[in-house]
């Protein structure tokens, strides 16, 4: 019975020091570039070391990693104990979805003219994305398509309106339409410092002034 016992006891020691530990990601199984993205590491190693990336934060197994773009597309996690990687994990790198480019949160739709009037520029949207995202509107293009007039067409530097389309904007009547084009912008972080120097193409939509 003491043999048994013993063997049962040295059964259960092996077991719980056999665990594996195991890296996930908090929200998606893929890093997303200039974004803070959580990692999970349990048990809690000693250490972590990471490809293709920096450490923001940690705390009792919880991490923020920011991910840069390489060829490769791709960042290892790497979880050290007793100076040993005791688990390993690889994660694709992919770049922030292409947002939607709205005017008052509104996109290829119908506006009464009444609140169209109060629009002041663009802005963008990632809909159903976990990341908290800041785009910064570099220019696009408004065409103006009046129900009675002439058509006209010009360059909007920054989010905000210029003074022609808001113009344009402010006196619009019902059955005017406004197309926004060629939008660019840049993903940025603090202080409105671009994260990178890609231009993002965000397309364009319409807006149809209402009643």
């Amino acid at each position: 019975m003491k043999i048994k016992a013993l063997l049962f006891v040295l059964f259960i020691y092996s077991i719980c020091n056999a665990q594996n530990t195991t890296i996930e990601v908090g929200k998606m199984n893929v890093f997303y570039i200039g974004v803070e993205n959580p990692v999970t590491v349990l048990p809690k190693p000693d250490s972590i070391s990471i490809s293709n990336g920096k450490l923001l934060s940690s705390s009792m197994g919880s991490y923020l990693i920011e991910t840069t773009e390489t060829p490769a597309s791709k960042c290892i996690i790497k979880a050290w104990k007793n100076g040993k990687v005791n688990a390993s994990k690889e994660f694709r790198v992919k770049r922030i979805p292409i947002p939607e480019i709205t005017v008052l949160g509104k996109s290829n739709t119908i506006v009464p003219a009444s609140l169209f009037h109060k629009s002041a520029g663009v802005n963008c949207i990632l809909e159903n994305f976990d990341f908290d995202v800041a785009i910064n509107i570099k220019e696009y293009e408004v065409t103006y398509i009046p129900k009675k007039g002439i058509q006209q067409t010009t360059i909007c530097i920054g989010a905000v309106f210029s003074s022609n389309v808001k113009y344009w904007v402010e006196n619009a009547k019902s059955g005017d339409i406004f197309l926004f084009k060629k939008v660019q912008g840049q993903q940025v972080k603090f202080a409105d410092k671009p994260y990178d120097s890609r231009i993002i193409e965000m397309g364009g939509m319409f807006i149809e002034v209402g009643e």
